[in-house]
């Protein structure tokens, strides 16, 4: 069903003038999206991406990037074939009502409108078993359900949304989608949810926000909105809100331009888990730069930066440098313990990819020698801090596993005749105290102890 969902929802203009989508009346929550432009919009991002400088220089990496884009729209156009219709051309709008009850779960309809052919339920694939729904054929899969209204448009939904939807004959219903328009999203509170937060303690600091809200709308696309509807106290709640978005995204601007410079300065290659088509690509640090001056325009501010003589300054007022210390100091208590969560992070997945790896390689060993292999650890000093050289191991080359350098030593034991036992040690934070990973041969999840340790 998701799949289906996925299909219908990929790509798609505007809705049809005055036509209104079978949702639920007095949906809560209404949320309405172009597909078809978001995709054009992707597409042209796609094409304005290759002109970015470290693309220009690096045209390989940009050529993979437009092939994998390419492939996605091609992917879809394909699927026409199998359900009738184009989604890339045939679907016009989609909208989803959800009505948020207060006893069970939430009420909700997709409704797909476009040029789509009769009968178009049964070419989905996975749709479910036939059923009827408000005496209209339907398929059932799961607790959902897929239907085709009155007027062609695709439906899909839960049952208590789908009967409202087509019990409600859409009266009252014309959510639109202006031009320039990529995505709605429609918010209003129902009074009983208000009042349910009125009474929780912990929620009464948000109190401010919800007294007499009415709606919230936002609007994406040639240019972004937020608009709100409510009494004095709530409105006054909301400016403050907003307020608050206009200086992040004018602080933004800055703030992202000084983390990419501040990563400039390092190495980034030597990031683990980097793919060795971008390592070359993270190397180039001057088609960096100029690639985030693209993105990211500097603007006009306090200090200056000059080189020269074998030197590099940087010059501001007295209470510019005051600022910017406290500041700096706040944002590096922050990343620097995120960045080293971070790190700590891709390392530990190097165990985890790889056991992986040494289930399939063992499974693929005994289909072929009627038997499980055991190996002693390898390497045989679990690594401290730094990845090492993983060497020679006869062992595990008769598998065909060599990872390359390692932060983990890996060992192998049978249990039983008929399993075994994945064993992966590291040290990554070089405390002395190893974490160990292990993974049966049966499937179960994978185990870390200790938890808390790296």
């Amino acid at each position: 069903m998701l799949a289906n969902l996925a299909l219908v929802l990929c790509c798609a203009g505007p809705a049809g003038a005055g036509e209104a989508p079978w949702i639920p009346a007095g949906s809560h929550l209404v949320v309405g999206a172009k597909p078809a432009a978001l995709a054009d919009k992707l597409k042209e991002w796609s094409a304005e991406m290759q002109k970015l400088p470290i693309f220009v220089r690096h045209p390989q990496i940009a050529q993979q990037v437009a092939a994998q884009t390419n492939l996605a729209f091609t992917m879809a156009s394909a699927a026409s074939v199998q359900v009738g219709f184009d989604p890339t051309k045939d679907v016009e709008a989609a909208w989803l009502g959800v009505v948020i009850e207060k006893e069970g779960e939430p009420a909700w309809a997709l409704s797909v409108m476009g040029n789509l052919p009769a009968g178009v339920v049964e070419r989905l694939p996975n749709a479910g078993t036939p059923t009827k729904i408000a005496g209209r054929k339907a398929r059932r899969s799961g607790d959902q359900y897929t239907l085709q209204a009155p007027d062609g448009q695709l439906l899909l939904g839960n049952q208590r949304g789908i009967e409202l939807a087509l019990k409600g004959g859409r009266r009252g219903i014309l959510p639109r989608l202006d031009d320039g328009q990529l995505l709605a999203v429609d918010f209003s509170p129902p009074g009983w949810l208000v009042d349910h937060l009125y009474s929780q303690k912990d929620a009464r600091m948000f109190m401010p926000l919800l007294d007499g809200l009415r709606r919230v709308r936002l609007e994406v696309g040639k240019r972004s909105e937020i608009s709100v509807q409510a009494g004095r106290t709530a409105l006054g709640a909301w400016q403050m809100i907003l307020e608050g978005i206009k200086e992040g995204l004018e602080g933004g601007h800055r703030l992202v331009r000084a983390y990419a410079k501040f990563f400039l300065a390092l190495d980034l290659t030597a990031m683990p888990e980097v793919p060795p088509q971008f390592r070359e690509l993270l190397r180039d640090k001057q088609a960096l730069a100029e690639t985030i001056d693209v993105l990211l325009p500097p603007r006009p501010g306090q200090g200056t930066v000059a080189t020269g003589a074998g030197r590099v300054t940087f010059s501001a007022s007295q209470s510019a440098l005051a600022g910017a210390g406290f500041i700096g100091g706040i944002l590096a208590a922050v990343a620097i313990p995120a960045f080293i969560d971070y790190t700590r992070k891709a390392k530990l997945t190097e165990g985890y990819a790889n056991i992986q790896e040494l289930v399939r390689l063992e499974h693929a060993y005994r289909k072929r020698h009627k038997r499980y292999l055991a190996c002693k650890p390898h390497p045989r000093q679990v690594p401290r801090g730094q990845a090492v050289a993983w060497g020679r191991s006869r062992c595990f080359k008769r598998l065909g596993f060599n990872p390359g350098k390692t932060y983990f030593s890996y060992s192998i034991r049978l249990v039983g005749k008929r399993g075994f036992e994945i064993e992966a040690r590291a040290d990554i934070d070089g405390d002395g105290i190893p974490v160990t990973l292990r993974q049966l041969s049966d499937g179960g999840p994978v185990t870390r102890m200790p938890p808390d340790e790296w």
